[in-house]
């Protein structure tokens, strides 16, 4: 008789146990999936962000590339025009050389020649500033975007290294 109901006892506290572990695997393996999915969901979300990032970086790169490719044309056709102006104004010495009849409208139009060539370099020089300006601020923006990627990335792979520890235990 004992025996016999310690057995059915033993029996059902054992069926208890096996229900058990049963319901925490259950539970388990459907709070894994679901940890699995958030990762996922974080992860593509991480990469869509970081994918704009590098989007917007490289349009800046090429931006400044392009800038700084115009600015050096530009800086071209200038040099070849102080060229031509210093030609012309040697050419107008000489030619107050040979004709002193014609020196004082000769040298007036010289004066205009080179207050012009004056004001262009100054206006030019101050441009030139301004882009240089404009470009280092816009590297030192695309240096910042840089870092806060990094700092991004940095951030994921701890909370990544946190989760899978998480998932250790």
């Amino acid at each position: 008789g004992h025996i016999e109901v310690l057995k059915n006892k033993l029996s059902a506290s054992e069926m208890t146990r096996q229900r058990d572990v049963e319901t925490i695997r259950f539970t388990a393996d459907e709070a894994f999936e679901l940890l699995q999915k958030s990762m996922r969901d974080f992860q593509r979300v991480t990469k869509e962000k970081e994918s704009r990032y590098e989007e917007a970086i490289a349009a800046l790169s090429k931006e400044i590339n392009e800038t700084r490719k115009t600015m050096q044309e530009e800086l071209d056709v200038l040099k070849t025009e102080r060229e031509t102006m210093v030609s012309m104004a040697t050419v107008l010495r000489y030619e107050l050389s040979e004709f002193h009849v014609r020196e004082d409208v000769t040298r007036k139009e010289l004066e205009k020649v080179k207050d012009l060539w004056r004001r262009d370099v100054d206006t030019l020089k101050v441009q030139l500033r301004s882009e240089r300006n404009h470009t280092a601020r816009l590297e030192l923006w695309i240096a910042s975007m840089h870092d806060d990627v990094k700092y991004y990335l940095k951030e994921i792979k701890l909370r990544e290294d946190r989760l899978l520890s998480k998932q250790k235990e």
